[in-house]
């Protein structure tokens, strides 16, 4: 029930309840108004049960759909291995699913000429390298004073 409709049945019927207890109308009293809006109250309660009925088979279709798919991927691997000595099979597997890439194309495509981006940890830096760990050994801890030679 929208909400002007709301508020009008519900101060007619508090009206009729009592006011107007005792006054009718041709199809239009409390009695009617009352039957009226258990009727409405039936439909929502009968809305909410159909949304949360439809719900279910929603989420049950999407599990039935992810359960074929992974069953189809399945079924299509076999199928591929069966058919690497069969060329026409391997084309009309192929035709139905193209066989997936190992590596999944990137998105974000460098400009030409440009060498990607190296992953992990960068490399030591030439003076890091050549620097000794006990080279800031002044007081000579190792007993020589001159660091590790």
């Amino acid at each position: 029930m929208n909400p002007p409709t709301q508020t009008l049945a519900q101060g007619l019927l508090e009206l009729f309840g009592a006011e107007l207890r005792d006054v009718t109308f041709p199809g239009a009293d409390g009695p009617s108004l009352q039957a009226a809006a258990q009727s409405l109250a039936d439909a929502e309660a009968a809305v909410a049960h159909a949304q949360a009925a439809l719900d279910a088979a929603r989420a049950s279709r999407e599990g039935a759909d992810r359960a074929l798919g992974a069953l189809a991927q399945r079924a299509l691997s076999y199928a591929r291995v069966y058919a690497e000595d069969a060329p026409s099979l391997a084309a009309k597997l192929d035709a139905l699913a193209p066989p997936r890439t190992t590596r999944k194309p990137r998105g974000d495509a460098l400009p030409e000429g440009t060498a990607p981006r190296r992953r992990g940890r960068p490399p030591k830096s030439a003076s890091a390298a050549n620097a000794s760990l006990f080279a800031s050994d002044p007081g000579g801890a190792l007993g020589n004073g001159a660091g590790v030679g």
